[in-house]
């Protein structure tokens, strides 16, 4: 499910390609709660593209009760092995290495990254239900153990994906998404990461991890390198301030620096973690842009959904 800039639902485009829209079919100005502006689209736009077409160079994304677009993948001319144009890193992180990250895998489709996830369980991988609603298990593979997104550590395919059913699309609600593996981990850099007890959200202004391959900013390209960076968990009052109140849901929180920006999860990092206190407290959902000042990023709320990971697979 490729998506381009605009909101989080953060997903990546193969390497040597970029994205286009092509003129001549009805471009909404408006979208639910979100502008779309200057080619911009969110993840709320996007969402039903199929996995199956992604590697198909021109297709059709068919957006119920708003409109048709057509998008064009076309080859961007950059030399074998240059960085791709939308896929990237953690905006204002810095390098990081996967053993002191070992939770963190890669989610991805032939090969190519497209969102993050992190590890509950040897078998199991808890991810955003954005990333994996539509997603060919045939083509969806995991890597764990790496801090390359193109080498190294394990990689697992998929036996079996578990989706929130009360996963709301077009408010990115629910966004939660359990993925089985089809052999158990084994890597001494691949490990589980603990859960928050129920109802035991983040404390705003806790300190908050986030890691990701995601983009380095809006639009932006980056290393293949395992990226991190911390950002202060944002009160809810104002949280809904920011992106009106009945945008954020009790599934919800926020993260980032507001009123100052400059440091965010990206395209690319959706699916990934928030931990505070080495809990796993948060995955990355959606947000207006990347790193914006009065836009933090909005991840899904583990805690107020763990009752349902516990009814799902014990955990």
């Amino acid at each position: 499910m490729p998506v381009v800039d605009g909101s989080r639902g953060r997903v990546g485009v193969p390497p040597g390609f970029k994205v286009g829209i092509q003129p001549g079919f009805c471009v909404p100005l408006v979208v639910g709660k979100f502008k779309v502006a200057h080619f911009q689209y969110s993840n709320k736009l996007l969402n039903s593209i199929k996995p199956d077409l992604f590697p198909v160079k021109v297709f059709f994304v068919n957006i119920p009760t708003y409109c048709i677009l057509m998008l064009t993948f076309v080859t961007a001319g950059a030399p074998q092995g240059a960085v791709p144009t939308l896929d990237g890193r953690i905006v204002g992180g810095r390098n990081a290495s996967i053993s002191d990250y070992p939770y963190q895998v890669s989610l991805q489709f032939y090969g190519y990254h497209f969102c993050g996830g992190s590890i509950i369980s040897s078998t199991w991988v808890l991810t955003a239900a954005h990333c994996t609603e539509s997603i060919d298990m045939n083509s969806f593979t995991v890597r764990a153990g790496s801090s390359s997104v193109v080498s190294g550590g394990q990689v697992l395919n998929v036996l079996r994906i578990l989706i929130h059913p009360q996963y709301d699309r077009l408010n990115i609600d629910y966004d939660i998404s359990l993925v089985e593996l089809a052999s158990p981990i084994d890597n001494s850099d691949a490990h589980a990461i603990s859960l928050p007890s129920p109802g035991s959200g983040p404390i705003a202004g806790a300190t908050c991890t986030i890691s990701g391959w995601g983009n380095i900013e809006e639009g932006g390209g980056a290393p293949t390198t395992l990226q991190v960076v911390e950002v202060p968990v944002v009160s809810q009052d104002d949280c809904r301030l920011a992106y009106g109140g009945s945008s954020v849901t009790d599934r919800m929180f926020c993260a980032g620096v507001l009123g100052v920006g400059g440091k965010d999860s990206c395209q690319g990092d959706s699916g990934g973690p928030a931990v505070v206190g080495g809990n796993l407290v948060g995955i990355v959902s959606w947000g207006y842009g990347c790193a914006r000042p009065d836009y933090p990023g909005i991840y899904t709320n583990v805690a107020n959904l763990r009752s349902w990971i516990k009814e799902q697979i014990g955990i």
